[in-house]
């Protein structure tokens, strides 16, 4: 069984679901980095089902077989251009699907009223803190909750970014040093990883184009003109928001400053 952090009304209702056996369309709504995944294969170990089992794709699959495979996990469904093919297998009561998203407004809702929705919570900083030092002592470092809590500044509140952050960390603790305090885990940061005050070069490199193109731009043109992944602007625009670097309203997201 996976060990999932945090999301424990959400755990605890697919438990219950499970023990139910209700099969319906299982909708999993949630920042990148969030678990969606994750939590999809938890849902799996609940109902029995192997992964060689699971029909997986991104998206909509460009012809709608499944196969033998009753079990449908389609993640990033904000791609599909036409949900109304999905339809008939969703109503038949054959299939058992499981959608992921981390975009929800343009979602059709007749494609949401097909589903149980699951939306996936912000993490705890607690939660971040504690994901970091199993990480760290996984690979027998010791760290104190001083400098965890500076790492965790820095991972966007994303516990997927955390762990790559937390990667990468390991490689250079194990090569150079173990800091002590809040100033040796900043040196290190900025020294070997490009991060600032929490900011890191892609971050930086979001603000500097959106100043760039005069400083309010839509999402499509600054993901253009920046050449970042549009998974990866997502994660960044809810860390700047949150750093109180930009704004986002009806006219695109304006620079705040630093």
């Amino acid at each position: 069984m996976p060990f999932i952090y945090g999301q424990n009304k959400v755990l605890t209702e697919l438990e219950y679901l499970s023990k139910a056996k209700i099969n319906r369309n299982i909708l999993f709504i949630g920042n990148s980095g969030y678990g969606k995944n994750l939590i999809a294969e938890y849902l799996l170990y609940l109902q029995g089902i192997e992964n060689k089992d699971v029909f997986y794709y991104v998206g909509m699959p460009p012809v709608l077989s499944f196969g033998k495979k009753k079990y449908v996990f389609l993640d990033e469904i904000h791609l599909i251009k036409e949900y109304e093919p999905l339809y008939p297998f969703m109503d038949s009561g054959e299939y058992f699907f499981v959608f992921a998203t981390n975009l929800y407004d343009n979602l059709p809702e007749a494609f949401v009223r097909r589903c149980i929705c699951f939306f996936l919570e912000p993490y705890s900083e607690d939660e971040l803190i504690k994901i970091a030092s199993d990480y760290f002592s996984d690979n027998n470092i010791k760290l104190s909750y001083e400098v965890l809590r500076e790492i965790v500044l820095s991972s966007k509140d994303s516990p997927g970014f955390l762990v790559k952050l937390c990667e990468r960390l390991v490689y250079i603790f194990k090569n150079s040093f173990l800091p002590k305090d809040k100033e040796e885990t900043n040196e290190i940061l900025n020294t070997f990883l490009g991060i600032k005050n929490g900011l890191d070069l892609q971050d930086g490199l979001y603000l500097t184009t959106l100043k760039n193109l005069g400083g309010v731009a839509s999402l499509d043109r600054i993901i253009f003109s920046s050449n970042l992944p549009r998974k990866v602007v997502q994660v960044i625009e809810s860390h700047l928001l949150k750093k109180g670097l930009i704004r986002i309203s009806s006219k695109g997201r304006t620079y705040v400053g630093q």
